[in-house]
């Protein structure tokens, strides 16, 4: 009885082990193997995302950012924070002048953004409720079109308290962004200079881009 039962299991496996060889060379099975292929993929590939684009993931104590300025005066900037994009052209909120977005340091959530265009001179109470210094808030700041008219000095030294070292330089059609906080000198700050032998849109420089991982505040 015994080797009638065994004689049935090794009949009934080898059955099963043919079976499953002849399933490998179906259609069905590569579409399967095609299927699994296709979300290891996906998932892998979700998982080299990183926030803002970023090459590697930024510690907990820091947060990741992108900054771009405007292309000439056609294109608009983009501020991306902790991988969202908070300002672009694309959003439809952004505008000529300093695109701004004001963070709460210690938590990451968004206090404000806007758009500030000072061409034609905004009074100083104004300028210090759209660039606060607070202790602890970070602002972002990304120009668009040309913003050498539009920055009154009261406006940058108010940068400049915020860590820039480069607001003062910014001429005509020069392009800018910026990343700081108030009793920091910043490492996320790039001026493109409006130089026709390098000049990349006819008469506008290429984009001013900053990106990395910028330290919570507290």
């Amino acid at each position: 009885m015994r080797n009638k039962v065994l004689i049935v299991y090794i009949a009934t496996v080898a059955a099963a082990t043919v079976m499953l060889k002849e399933f490998y060379h179906t259609k069905e099975y590569g579409r399967i193997k095609a299927i699994r292929f296709g979300i290891q993929t996906m998932n892998q590939s979700i998982k080299n995302v990183k926030k803002c684009d970023l090459s590697k993931d930024c510690p907990l104590s820091h947060y990741a950012l992108r900054i771009k300025s405007g292309a000439a005066n056609a294109v608009g900037p983009s501020i991306c924070f902790e991988g969202d994009i908070v300002m672009s052209h694309g959003l439809r909120n952004v505008g000529p002048g300093l695109n701004i977005v004001q963070v709460h340091g210690n938590n990451g959530t968004i206090k404000r953004f806007d758009c500030l265009d000072a061409k034609d001179g905004m009074p100083g109470d104004t300028l210090t409720d759209m660039i606060e210094i607070v202790p602890g808030t970070i602002v972002l700041v990304a120009s668009f079109d040309d913003v050498s008219t539009m920055m009154p000095e009261e406006l940058k030294d108010i940068l400049v308290r915020l860590g820039s070292t480069l607001v003062k330089r910014i001429k005509y059609r020069d392009t800018w962004v910026f990343a700081g906080s108030s009793g920091m000198t910043s490492p996320f700050e790039e001026l493109t200079p409006n130089d026709e032998k390098t000049n990349k849109y006819g008469g506008w420089p290429a984009m001013a881009e900053v990106s990395g991982c910028f330290p919570r505040t507290f």
